[in-house]
């Protein structure tokens, strides 16, 4: 079974084609592009956490503005799921 297996140097993150680019395939604008990836409810943690794990790129930003986005998408999600829960919850049953 030889061979099955890439070569170590070749794992990692996968290669995605030009063609198959999210700005290609949808034709936007680095700006549009932009956008798209900051309203992520996840990006911001995701950023906060390369940066905690040591990331040091001027491109990632701060770890504290990161940290605090995650943190009212959190807030915010919470407080309008909880807001949805209660205006329904007489649909609910009460014993489970």
């Amino acid at each position: 079974m030889k061979g099955a297996y890439p070569p170590r140097a070749d794992w990692g993150s996968p290669k995605i084609p030009e063609e198959m680019n999210l700005k290609t395939i949808l034709k936007l604008s680095p700006e549009a592009v932009f956008w798209i990836v900051h309203l992520n409810p996840a990006y911001p943690l995701l950023q906060a956490h390369r940066l905690a794990l040591g990331g040091t790129a001027a491109h990632l930003g701060d770890f504290w503005t990161h940290l605090g986005t995650a943190a009212l998408w959190g807030i915010g999600l919470f407080a309008l799921g909880y807001s949805v829960f209660m205006s329904r919850k007489h649909k609910y049953a009460d014993l489970i």
